[in-house]
């Protein structure tokens, strides 16, 4: 006896919420779904990068750096969980007008290729106008094709009768023989199954270089920061340890020891830690040459403008002076943005990159919550 599969309408409904991630579609309107999508996913995305600051800002690049490492890797595995359940915004009102209850018949003409296929021809092509003209109609952020736009809806809902068959199948409710003239249509969900792992799989591969792309540079930035402290920490350190040696061979000298003691003491300290500190300079400045001048040019000195006493007297003094005060305060201002913008900048970036991660996490678990259930249905 030959079996039925999902009725269209539900085998439509359970794809379009597998394609947008939405459970019902009743519950917000298209409009301000893709409205609230859209200004998500460019404000999320958008914080991937960052504009890198002059190489002697090091601190604020290098908090850049990390904190773009974590958002690729975490908040961007969210991002793409998004595009890939909730789908491209384009394809939202395409499959909402493609599986709008009057084109049962075109849908159903489709199931039954195998019984008719001149029908299911002439069905394909009416529900592929159905998608340009939906295309046409809404500003998308995605292009993509008619062919690619209708593969993606067409497939979305063969793969939900693909699901529903097998499960039957494992049920004992039915045979493959009984769904033998609906056999390319369970053939195309089967495939479409492979072809969302297959763009899965695209996304993830290109994922992962972006990670690894941000880790390198986040590892470069941190070894930079090491040898800053390997170079200035040795730096800082030897004028101290001169002092303390000296002090050291007047002790010893004081105690009438030998000058073959003194001297051995003194030279011993000195090879086992000042030579060590210069030769820890040496190493980092061949590393990273920039490391000498990492710390004096992270924020430069503020220079107060010098005042004009040309043609200065008693009568124009006030005014001048006055004048001068609101020319110094705004080139204080100036420099303040200047030093410790980059500052800023990278601490602005971490909080919003922090806050979007988390938002991230909730649509994307929101997405997969309603991929399952439409899968299950």
């Amino acid at each position: 006896m030959k079996k039925s599969l999902l009725s269209v309408g539900a085998a439509c409904l359970a794809a379009v919420s597998t394609i947008t991630g939405c459970g019902s579609l009743e519950q917000q309107s298209p409009d301000a779904y893709l409205k609230e999508l859209n200004q998500f996913m460019d404000k999320a995305t958008g914080l991937e990068n960052h504009q890198r600051q002059e190489e002697r800002h090091l601190l604020p690049n290098a908090s850049l750096s990390s904190s773009k490492a974590l958002y690729v890797a975490i908040a961007g595995a969210s991002l793409d969980a998004i595009e890939l359940r909730y789908g491209k915004a384009d394809e939202l009102y395409v499959a909402k007008a493609a599986t709008d209850p009057n084109y049962i018949g075109e849908w159903n003409a489709l199931r039954n290729a195998d019984a008719d296929q001149d029908k299911a021809a002439k069905a394909a092509e009416t529900l592929k106008d159905v998608i340009k003209k939906a295309y046409e109609t809404y500003q998308t952020r995605n292009k993509k094709s008619v062919d690619e736009l209708y593969a993606s809806v067409i497939g979305a809902v063969a793969q939900q009768d693909y699901l529903f068959y097998k499960k039957q199948l494992k049920a004992g409710d039915a045979t493959a023989d009984d769904y033998k003239d609906q056999k390319t249509w369970l053939e195309l969900g089967k495939k479409n199954i492979q072809r969302v792992v297959d763009e899965e799989k695209k996304v993830m591969d290109e994922r992962a270089k972006k990670v690894e792309d941000a880790k390198k540079q986040a590892e470069a930035d941190e070894r930079k920061i090491q040898l800053i402290l390997k170079y200035h920490g040795s730096r800082l350190a030897i004028p101290g340890t001169k002092a303390g040696i000296a002090a050291l061979r007047n002790v010893l000298a004081d105690a009438k020891l030998p000058p073959v003691l003194v001297n051995f003491g003194c030279d011993y300290l000195k090879k086992q830690i000042l030579d060590k500190m210069v030769q820890n300079m040496a190493d980092a400045e061949k590393e990273w040459p920039g490391v000498v001048t990492a710390i004096s040019d992270a924020i430069t000195p503020y220079e107060m403008p010098k005042f004009d006493a040309a043609g200065l007297n008693a009568f124009n003094a006030k005014d001048r002076i006055l004048k001068y005060v609101d020319a110094v305060g705004s080139s204080l201002d100036a420099w303040q943005k200047k030093a410790f913008g980059p500052y800023v900048y990278a601490a602005e970036m971490f909080g919003k990159r922090t806050g979007y991660t988390f938002k991230a996490w909730s649509w994307s678990y929101e997405s997969y919550k309603a991929y399952k259930e439409a899968a299950e249905d």
